[in-house]
């Protein structure tokens, strides 16, 4: 009975030092927490980005290249009108 107390204390202390299945290891742990951290950032300029300002005077910045382009034709009118406006006057 003492031969087999001593194995079961032996299995007792190395399941303790073992990390139960399905658990997360402290690396995995952290490179989750990591990774989520580096999401949540990336969100945040998301939408911290394109954000209308007070007393804007031009276009948000573009999220799709199309926009850009609309962005641009709208430029050169703008300076087109401009220069027609003040010859004329």
């Amino acid at each position: 009975m003492d031969a087999l107390g001593g194995y079961e204390r032996l299995r007792d202390k190395a399941s303790r030092n073992m990390v139960r299945e399905g658990e997360p290891s402290l690396g995995e742990k952290t490179l989750f927490l990591l990774m989520g951290f580096i999401f949540y950032l990336a969100r945040i300029n998301q939408f911290t980005k394109d954000v209308p300002e007070p007393w804007q005077l031009s276009l948000q910045d573009a999220a799709h290249p199309v926009m850009e382009e609309i962005i641009f034709f709208h430029d050169q009118v703008m300076f087109m009108l401009t220069m027609i406006i003040t010859t004329v006057l």
